[in-house]
């Protein structure tokens, strides 16, 4: 527990940024994996979309909303 402690002295422990993705879970595979595809974040940054969302990732967490109908 007093490692716990003198971290939280030391360090400035922030969350990681969310970053809210419309869609649903129908956008998944279009959005989410295009983002988390495979290959260097240059090659993944290039795609031709300009929606915000779209942007690339950097230590953001995907968050998709579920909404019962």
């Amino acid at each position: 527990m007093s490692f716990y402690h003198f971290l939280s002295l030391k360090l400035q422990l922030e969350p990681n940024p969310v970053r809210l993705m419309p869609g649903g879970l129908e956008k998944i595979v279009e959005d989410g994996f295009t983002l988390l595809g495979p290959g260097s974040m240059d090659e993944r940054g290039s795609n031709a979309r300009t929606e915000p969302w779209t942007k690339p990732i950097s230590m953001e967490k995907l968050i998709y909303e579920i909404v019962a109908t």
